[in-house]
C-alpha cells in the first residue's frame, strides 16, 4: 500500500489560529536564489504578483508554518549590496526563543539579546530624558521579531523546486501569517454555510494556491503584501510522484536561513565585518592586509636569498662548480610552493 501523503489539516490550522496572538506578547546548503521566494520589487517596479501554493512544514502534524524569532541589526555598509539599507536579520540563538535551532553548536546566548538587555538597564537608570529616549530606542533596535517561515512551490516556476519565504509577524496582524490563517477560516465558514461542510483551501489534494501581491509602499524600501486565494480548487499537482517530490525534498528552513554563531554576531553588532580564520578557527574581525602580506613576501624572498647563499658557498668549499645565476623565486613562489624550497 503506497505512503499517504502528509497533508496541511484543519487541526494544525485551527491550533494556529486559536494560538497566534501568543506572538505578539512581548516576550546547510549552499546560497541559491531558488531556494527562496522572490518577494522582492525590482528597481522599476511598483507591483507585482505570485501564485504559490503551500507544502506542510511539519510533516506529522501537517503544520505549513514555523515560528521562530530573528534579529533585524545595523552591519558594516559592506555587507550589503549598493543602494541597500545596511540592516541584516539574523537567528536569535536564545534557547527559549529559538528552541528549533541547533543549540549543541550555537549555544544559548545571544549577544543582541545582550546588548538589549544593557541598553534597557541603561535606560532603567538614566535620569536626563534626552538619554533616557534615547536608550529606550537603543533597546528596542535590538530586541528580537517575531517571524514566520513557510515553504511552497512557486506557479510558473515549479522547475525550481521547493521554495522558502520568512517573513516578520505585525501587531496589527496585517503580515502574510494571519492573513492567510484569516482566510482560511473565511472560507471554511462560507463553506460550512453553502455545503454544510467545512472546506480546507490550504489541503494539497483540494485546496487553492495563494495570490501574493506586493505593492510598493509609503518608504524606500517598504512594501506591502495582500494573500488572497486563487478562484478554482486544484491539487497541488497531477502527478502524484511530483507531489511526494516536493512534500518530501530534503532542504529544511535550517539549511537555507542559517544560523550564524555568537562570535559572528558580536563583531557585527561592534560594527565590524567578520572573517574565518581557518589557522585559529574562528571569526575574527577581516583585516587589510595588503600591508602584513607584503611583509610576509618580503620575509620569505630574504630567508630564500640566505638559504640559496649558504647552499651556495658550502657548494664552493667541497667542489669547485661553474659561476651560473642565481635562480629567480619570485614572492608568490615563496608563498605558494613551500615544499620546494632549499630549507
Amino acid at each position: 500500500m503506497e505512503q499517504k501523503l502528509p497533508n496541511i489539516s484543519s487541526e494544525s490550522l485551527d491550533s494556529e489560529y486559536n494560538q497566534d496572538t501568543y506572538t505578539n506578547e512581548d516576550s546547510r546548503t549552499g546560497f541559491d536564489e531558488k531556494n527562496y521566494l522572490n518577494v522582492r520589487l525590482g528597481k522599476n517596479e511598483k507591483e507585482k504578483e505570485l501564485r504559490i501554493r503551500l507544502l506542510p512544514m511539519d510533516l506529522q502534524s501537517g503544520n505549513p508554518f514555523v515560528h521562530i524569532c530573528t534579529h533585524s541589526i545595523q552591519v558594516p555598509s559592506e555587507m550589503v549590496e549598493t543602494g541597500k539599507k545596511p540592516y541584516k536579520s539574523y537567528m536569535c540563538l536564545d534557547g527559549r526563543k529559538n528552541p528549533l535551532i541547533d543549540h549543541e553548536t550555537y549555544g544559548n546566548k545571544c549577544p543582541i539579546c545582550e546588548k538589549n538587555h544593557e541598553e534597557f538597564e541603561k535606560f532603567q537608570n538614566e535620569t536626563d530624558p534626552i538619554k533616557k529616549e534615547a536608550y529606550k530606542k537603543s533597546s528596542l533596535s535590538f530586541k528580537h521579531k517575531d517571524s514566520v517561515i513557510i515553504r511552497c512551490i512557486e506557479r510558473g516556476k515549479e522547475e525550481e523546486g521547493v521554495k522558502f519565504w520568512k517573513f516578520n509577524l505585525k501587531f496589527d496582524n496585517t503580515d502574510p501569517y494571519h492573513q492567510i490563517l484569516d482566510l482560511r477560516k473565511q472560507r471554511e465558514n462560507e463553506s460550512l454555510e453553502a455545503t454544510g461542510v467545512k472546506k480546507n483551501i490550504l489541503d494539497i489534494y483540494t485546496g487553492r494556491d495563494l495570490i501574493i501581491k506586493i505593492t510598493k509602499g509609503n518608504t524606500e524600501n517598504q512594501t506591502a503584501v495582500k494573500v488572497t486565494d486563487y478562484g478554482f480548487d486544484m491539487p497541488l499537482s497531477q502527478d502524484e510522484n511530483q507531489m511526494r517530490q516536493w512534500i518530501f525534498d530534503t532542504k529544511k528552513w535550517q539549511d537555507v536561513f542559517t544560523t550564524k554563531p555568537y562570535d559572528y554576531l558580536k563583531l557585527v553588532l561592534d560594527g565590524k565585518i567578520p572573517w574565518y580564520d581557518r589557522e585559529k578557527k574562528c571569526w575574527v574581525e577581516k583585516q587589510d592586509n595588503t600591508n602584513e602580506k607584503k611583509a610576509k613576501n618580503e620575509e620569505a624572498n630574504k630567508q630564500i636569498k640566505q638559504a640559496e647563499e649558504k647552499y651556495a658557498g658550502t657548494s664552493v668549499q667541497a667542489q669547485p662548480v661553474p659561476q651560473v645565476s642565481a635562480p629567480v623565486v619570485t614572492a608568490s613562489q615563496a608563498e605558494g610552493d613551500d615544499e620546494d624550497l632549499p630549507f
